[in-house]
């Protein structure tokens, strides 16, 4: 075998200016050392270019919004972009049941459960006055790797009924819940305060939470996380908001008690 160089088929690879053309003169994988790549893999329409120690290689196009992630020495990923921390909020204050789906791009959420206050207890004229309702419970938590696009079930409490004229009982607040939908989650309950009485000779009980990293109960009297407290009044008597206990009826006359608050629940993304 001869080691000569073919001058021939070498002048037909120099451009015009003199130099060896890379497209038609070089063939094969060039080492890294010589400022190759030590690969025949192609460019991915869309991947990034990372190195394996040896050769350079492609990751796969990556889905519009998301970042690349390192995985160590394994090749990269691509992942929702976890964002500078909390931008949005979805609030949910009218009682009943819904659904809350998970943003795009958002795998981490803070969530509050309040639930909903007790009705104020009726009062009997030159009678004790009737009590205010309890106050709802409170939960909060932080939901952490949680996937864009799965969805929470929400129920809100709804407000105690208020106690009837001539010493009725105000109704019990509702409970408040964020629970399991396509998500999967420890679910996250507040229970409603007790409604206010007659002749009360303490404050109504409150609600409680559980499956949150803060289970609060409702304050003294009927004050919640969003609102103070509502005391007797003369004349109509006070309705609760965001999860306080409804206003107990004055002794001054035979009056109905304040509609306890619905509860409500904040989420943050």
């Amino acid at each position: 075998m001869s080691n000569a160089f073919n001058l021939s088929q070498l002048a037909n690879n120099v451009n015009s200016s003199g130099l060896l053309s890379a497209s038609a003169g070089v063939t094969g994988t060039l080492p890294i050392a010589n400022g190759g790549t030590n690969s025949t893999a192609t460019p991915t329409n869309g991947g990034v270019a990372y190195g394996t120690g040896t050769a350079n290689a492609y990751t796969v196009a990556g889905t519009s919004g998301y970042v690349l992630t390192s995985t160590g020495a394994a090749a990269p990923t691509w992942a929702a972009a976890g964002g500078g921390g909390l931008g949005g909020m979805t609030v949910y204050q009218t009682s009943g049941s819904s659904t809350f789906t998970i943003p795009t791009g958002k795998t981490v959420l803070k969530v509050t459960v309040q639930g909903a206050g007790g009705g104020g207890g009726g009062s009997v004229q030159d009678c004790a006055g009737g009590s205010s309702g309890g106050a709802g419970g409170l939960g909060i938590v932080y939901l952490s790797s949680v996937t864009p696009g799965n969805t929470l079930s929400i129920t809100v409490g709804a407000g105690g009924t208020a106690g009837a004229a001539s010493g009725g009982a105000g109704g019990a607040g509702g409970s408040s819940s964020v629970a399991s939908g396509t998500q999967t989650i420890t679910t996250i309950s507040a229970t409603g305060g007790a409604g206010g009485t007659c002749n009360a000779t303490s404050y109504s009980t409150p609600g409680v939470a559980s499956g949150g990293t803060i289970n609060a109960k409702g304050g003294s009297g009927s004050d919640s996380f969003f609102s103070g407290s509502v005391q007797l009044s003369s004349g109509a008597s006070i309705a609760g908001i965001y999860g306080q206990g409804g206003g107990g009826a004055s002794s001054s006359s035979n009056r109905a008690g304040g509609v306890g608050g619905a509860g409500i629940i904040v989420i943050e993304y």
